[in-house]
């Protein structure tokens, strides 16, 4: 009686993962073994590939200045990290009188973080809101808000510039 043993690989990739598994014996005769193969499924252990993509994750989807006085400035920050796997290459753009003053442009691996400082330095009176954009992993959006009330009361709340020409 002759006994081949053949192997077999079956695989799958299940979210990120390679699964494989299967041998199979088969027989010279069937007078012994009336099905001439046989399936040994054995367990194998799950490999990952390590190439997930990229996912921005942020701390934060609403940022709020409050109240701020006509050209004083009020600072926030928030964090952006790489959820994912690879690579995010990306930069925070915002409208003024909002500014990004640190933290923009931004590389980060994966698990990386990366803490981004917002300024807010209104330049007139009123209610300020914007939304500010950051880039790269699937991107985030940021709703900022702010209000500016004049320096002093009784002063017009106008920018220096025109603040001169209005006195002469």
């Amino acid at each position: 009686m002759e006994k081949h043993v053949c192997g077999i690989l079956v695989a799958t990739q299940l979210m990120g993962a390679w699964l494989a598994a299967a041998q199979t014996k088969t027989y010279s005769t069937t007078e012994q073994h009336p099905s001439a193969i046989h399936v040994i499924a054995k367990s194998v252990a799950a490999v990952s590939t390590g190439d997930t993509d990229p996912a921005i994750a942020i701390s934060a989807r609403y940022l709020d200045f409050a109240t701020v006085p006509v050209g004083g400035t009020s600072t926030l920050s928030l964090t952006v990290q790489n959820a994912g796997g690879g690579i995010i290459a990306g930069e925070a753009k915002v409208s003024a009188p909002f500014s990004v003053i640190r933290g923009s442009p931004y590389v980060l691996g994966s698990s990386q973080s990366r803490v981004i400082t917002v300024q807010y330095r209104p330049y007139m009176a009123g209610m300020n809101m914007t939304v500010m954009r950051l880039t790269g992993g699937g991107g985030a959006s940021i709703t900022v808000s702010g209000s500016a009330f004049p320096a002093r009361r009784g002063e017009p709340a106008l920018p220096r510039n025109l603040r001169l020409l209005a006195v002469r």
